[in-house]
């Protein structure tokens, strides 16, 4: 790393600690800030910088009032933690779990056109491999399977972190804006939530013999999914999306009852 580089991320660790970190280690409603605030300090992470802005927009929400936050609070039923974990007024107590989804940059061209006899016939995936196709198309299906792991994963710890039904779950997807765009998460979430893939998804069908192979079933535990877009090297978030619907929920189809 050159010193210009060096420089230019000092700088930016600086204006990040400035505007996100130095709120945080004053609210005194964020009962165990240090533990972000130092896991920051010591791997900066996008992961890590998505956890403190996300603490930062809940935390100084305009829709609700947070009473109390916690990070990755312990839980004597799991070895796994859920990473944002807020009350907010009423009684409610929100579990938001945060993954930031970056596939590597692989060539998958071979792949993409070994597969394309598994897309539905009404879509279809326009892609060149002197433009970047297959990397273009790694990134997509990459993406799409984080997005199962993760929702998977994510249900399993809320069977042991849900003690009532008062708790609300939210599983926040961060990205940058390059690797995966917000119309696929839309794709995603209206299959969990309604059981069916809606026409336009290009992933359906290898997604459904993927879960019937491996017999799984969803436990439909979450109850919203989010999209956070921060890109990397840069102190302000991009877009925050939550409730993320996809057409089949908000009825962009023709034909939806």
């Amino acid at each position: 790393m050159d010193g210009k580089v060096a420089k230019e991320l000092h700088d930016l660790w600086v204006k990040i600690e400035e505007k996100w970190c130095q709120p945080l280690a004053k609210d005194k409603r964020f009962v165990n800030r240090d533990k972000l605030l130092d896991k920051f300090r010591k791997d900066k992470r996008p992961q890590i910088i998505n956890e403190v802005i996300l603490a930062n927009l809940i935390l100084n929400n305009n829709k609700f009032t947070c009473e109390s936050f916690e990070y990755e609070p312990y839980c004597s039923r799991s070895s796994k933690t859920i990473d944002l974990v807020y009350s907010i007024s009423g009684g409610a107590t929100v579990l938001c779990d945060v993954k930031t989804i970056k596939p590597d940059m692989v060539d998958s061209w071979e792949k993409f056109q070994k597969e394309q006899k598994y897309f539905p016939v009404n879509t279809h995936i326009e892609l060149e491999q002197e433009w970047m196709g297959g990397e273009i198309y790694h990134n997509m299906r990459s993406a799409r399977s984080a997005m199962l792991q993760y929702t998977l994963e994510c249900e399993s710890k809320l069977v042991a972190y849900k003690t009532d039904n008062t708790m609300r779950c939210i599983l926040m997807f961060c990205g940058n804006g390059f690797h995966w765009h917000l119309d696929e998460l839309e794709d995603f979430a209206d299959f969990y939530f309604t059981g069916k893939h809606n026409p336009g998804d290009q992933f359906s069908e290898m997604e459904k013999d993927f879960m019937k192979t491996r017999n799984i079933v969803f436990k439909r535990n979450i109850h919203r999914f989010g999209y956070f877009e921060h890109k990397e090297y840069e102190v302000d978030y991009r877009q925050i999306v939550c409730p993320v619907q996809g057409p089949w929920i908000t009825g962009r189809w023709k034909g939806i009852n």
